[in-house]
């Protein structure tokens, strides 16, 4: 009879991940859960090499916290059966500070792979260009993060992103913090120019009003438990 019961379950199992197959647009959510996993994996990688670069402790504390990102979309994308964008070789996968750094890095996602060799040329030029690099980063997440939560019905994947975006505000919040004590000047003004000249050179609107709003409300709460360790 237990045999029975487990047969049933498991084909119940089956059942159901056969209709979330099915479901219109079902292969959007999951191009972006690939997708999404290979953001988390730049973050981290950015980060990585700009510690390296510059020794600020707000990229090594970030790129941990990106790592256990990578985790949560890696575990997600096992959950449903979806093949992994991630391909690292040469180091210690799945583990920061043994990833990799600069050329080491790869992505499958060319937009991403093109967005890495800009963002490793921006933040080489100086450590506050380094920090400038890191609020655009999150800046970029956060919004790639809530289309992708507006994507999708499925409660297990948006609360998935629902923390990843929990935990993209703290890290705004920790760069915003150190840009403002190495300029002076308030977040949104000492990043303004670099945030203009990367929307023009990646073709993609990140700053509007409703956006600029978001990130001074964001900027003025503390930080929070994301769930997941302190992401």
């Amino acid at each position: 009879m237990l045999t029975l019961m487990r047969l049933a379950r498991a084909a119940a199992g089956i059942v159901a991940m056969n209709l979330i197959l099915a479901t219109p647009g079902w292969c959007e959510v999951t191009d972006t859960m690939r997708f999404m996993r290979e953001e988390e994996k730049l973050a981290r990688d950015v980060y990585a090499t700009l510690y390296a670069a510059w020794g600020s402790q707000v990229f090594d504390h970030i790129a941990y916290s990106e790592q256990r990102h990578m985790n949560a979309m890696g575990r997600l994308l096992a959950t449903y059966a979806i093949p992994d964008p991630v391909e690292e070789t040469g180091v210690d996968p799945g583990v920061y500070p043994d990833s990799c750094t600069a050329d080491e890095c790869v992505f499958l996602d060319e937009k991403l792979a093109g967005l890495y060799v800009m963002l490793m040329a921006d933040g080489a030029q100086s450590q506050f260009a380094g920090l400038l690099v890191g609020g655009l980063i999150e800046e970029k997440d956060m919004i790639d993060i809530q289309a992708a939560i507006e994507e999708t019905d499925d409660e297990h994947i948006r609360s998935v992103y629902g923390r990843l975006l929990c935990g993209s505000t703290n890290h705004l919040r920790a760069f915003a913090r150190n840009i403002e004590q190495v300029s002076g000047t308030a977040y949104l003004d000492a990043s303004k120019d670099y945030i203009r000249a990367a929307e023009e050179a990646l073709q993609v609107e990140l700053r509007t009003d409703a956006s600029e709003d978001a990130i001074t409300e964001i900027l003025a709460s503390p930080m929070r438990k994301c769930g997941m360790g302190n992401l």
